[in-house]
């Protein structure tokens, strides 16, 4: 039962995500709609896994993307969002938002700002504010701190860009679903359990549409450990069978 309750709330909270404002360069009514049933389609028979086993504490939408938000980390498990050519590229906004907490987050389990300084560690999106720049409103939901993790300065800067230039040049081909999230556990911030857990490695999952079956299938796996000394992250061929992430 409790399987199936995440599972409802998650399909819910996503398909609520789509209904973004009226979007500069999209035709956000057909874009919409076609969102809204390839993301109940993709979910239902090829991610369900993610979304029914994760356990959110929290699930957030927003424009185009869902976050399943976990109270014991003050972090984010994962963000999990769409792209095409016309989000990705479309225009790009110059100006930044500064970073915010979330409103929506109850006070005790916010992902703290201040516990970033001196840590040598940035506040890394899960899903990259150039993703989103072509809407200053939707920008904003990228400087939310419910998108945020700890990744050490040189691994969010030189790494994980890397991983990000590659999802929107895959979005630019065609339109793509990202699962973005983090794994594993290298103890809290300035070792204040007021603080959020730094990972130990940032993934990316990310699916194209089959162009025979029509359906939604895992594409390309990324994955960088989060460690300052990493210089490069690594792909997973999606078709070993070893490659599933443990969420929890």
């Amino acid at each position: 039962m409790k399987r199936v309750l995440y599972s409802i709330m998650f399909i819910l909270a996503l398909v609520t995500s789509i209904n973004a404002e009226v979007i500069q360069n999209i035709d956000v009514e057909k874009d919409v709609h076609k969102q809204t049933l390839f993301i109940q389609k993709v979910y239902i028979e090829e991610i369900d896994d993610f979304f029914i086993y994760a356990e959110c504490s929290q699930v957030l939408h927003d424009p185009y993307q869902a976050k399943c938000y976990d109270y014991g980390k003050k972090t984010p498990k994962f963000n999990m969002y769409y792209l095409n050519k016309e989000i990705v590229w479309s225009k790009n906004i110059k100006k930044r938002p500064s970073f915010k907490n979330d409103p929506r987050i109850p006070k005790e389990y916010q992902n703290n700002i201040g516990c970033y300084k001196y840590t040598g560690t940035d506040k890394g999106h899960l899903l990259a504010d150039a993703n989103f720049d072509f809407n200053w409103d939707i920008l904003k939901t990228a400087y939310l701190m419910s998108n945020i993790a700890p990744e050490y300065a040189y691994v969010n800067r030189y790494v994980v860009s890397k991983m990000e230039r590659v999802e929107r040049n895959l979005a630019k081909e065609e339109p793509i679903i990202v699962i973005s999230g983090i794994v594993g556990d290298r103890g809290h911030l300035q070792g204040r359990e007021e603080c959020p857990i730094i990972p130990q490695k940032i993934y990316k999952r990310i699916y194209k549409k089959d162009s025979k079956t029509g359906k939604w299938k895992l594409y390309l796996i990324m994955e960088a450990d989060n460690d300052p000394e990493n210089k490069e992250y690594k792909t997973i061929d999606p078709n070993r069978n070893n490659v599933d992430i443990n969420i929890k």
